[in-house]
């Protein structure tokens, strides 16, 4: 399951390799501006919907919505 969180500079960040496999940052800046969004078409429990895609968190979205 993916989490997203908003986290102070500085922020150190520990995690139990156990139940994570990995971890990224990436500014909000970057996430909050609309030129690096995109509108794509993702099949849902066998209907085809309208997903919005972040360019940095594309492989993030092909493990949630491609199988």
């Amino acid at each position: 399951m993916p989490v997203l969180a908003r986290v102070h500079e500085g922020f150190s960040l520990h995690f139990n390799r156990g139940e994570v496999d990995n971890t990224f940052e990436a500014p909000l800046a970057f996430l909050m501006a609309p030129q690096n969004h995109r509108r794509e078409k993702a099949d849902w429990n066998g209907l085809t919907t309208g997903v919005y895609a972040i360019v940095l968190l594309r492989n993030l979205w092909e493990r949630i919505y491609k199988d």
